[in-house]
């Protein structure tokens, strides 16, 4: 095995870190717990394009990036939601409620291992998008302090919406393989708005939860009408 898989798995091991540290900042700083996410996401974006590039791509670096994504992805998320949603007291229900997504995160991801899918889509949400539509929530509502955005109710709403979009059949945009050029400036212009206000302080969350919860919603819309 070439040394250069070391290149790939180092980012997404990476992204295991950046989940990691938001699960430790959730309970104290919950903006910074949502930008650990936002980071994995990105390592996740990253890992697979470098295992291409360096011709290391392999069934252990698929793998890895699976686990990965439970604890990123599945586990960070729901815990920082479960911290917005019961705080250090001790709640049964709001804890089955955060499983839940954990456990509909798991099942994708098992689905997308064992399932041949087109490269132009996703078959469900893909579980990086369900983990920052909860996170980028959690910045948004930090941002604005918006009572739309901040409580049990919208929490708990992008914990159901992320978990049942994760297990659909609905068909979701690939956003690695774009059809319209329009859409794939669109959108990376969005996420480089978001991370740029991030960076200076600024509502780069509001900006990163307004993209996922259109793409989240555009993907249920087409899937319910049967459209791709």
């Amino acid at each position: 095995m070439s040394w250069l898989i070391a290149v790939p798995t180092s980012v997404t091991l990476a992204g295991v870190f950046c989940g990691l540290l938001s699960m430790i900042l959730a309970p104290t700083n919950p903006w910074l717990a949502g930008c650990a996410i936002v980071v994995a996401a990105l390592c996740d974006m990253v890992d697979g394009r470098l295992a291409r590039l360096t011709g290391t791509t392999s069934e252990f670096g698929a793998e890895l990036d699976s686990l990965a994504d439970v604890v990123s992805f599945g586990i960070a998320p729901a815990w920082l939601a479960y911290q917005v949603l019961a705080g250090p007291e001790l709640s049964l229900g709001w804890a089955l409620v955060a499983f839940a997504f954990v456990a509909c995160g798991a099942l994708r991801l098992a689905r997308f291992n064992v399932t041949e899918t087109p490269t132009d889509r996703f078959v469900g949400l893909p579980i990086p998008a369900a983990a920052l539509l909860v996170g980028c929530l959690v910045m948004a509502a930090q941002e604005t302090g918006s009572p739309a955005l901040s409580g049990p109710v919208p929490t708990a709403t992008a914990l159901a919406v992320g978990a049942v979009g994760m297990v659909s059949p609905f068909p979701f945009p690939s956003y690695k393989t774009f059809e319209s050029k329009v859409a794939q400036v669109a959108f990376y212009v969005l996420v480089l708005a978001g991370l740029s206000l991030l960076v200076i302080d600024g509502p780069g969350g509001v900006v990163l939860f307004g993209l996922m919860a259109l793409y989240t919603v555009v993907g249920f819309i087409a899937g319910l009408l049967g459209k791709r």
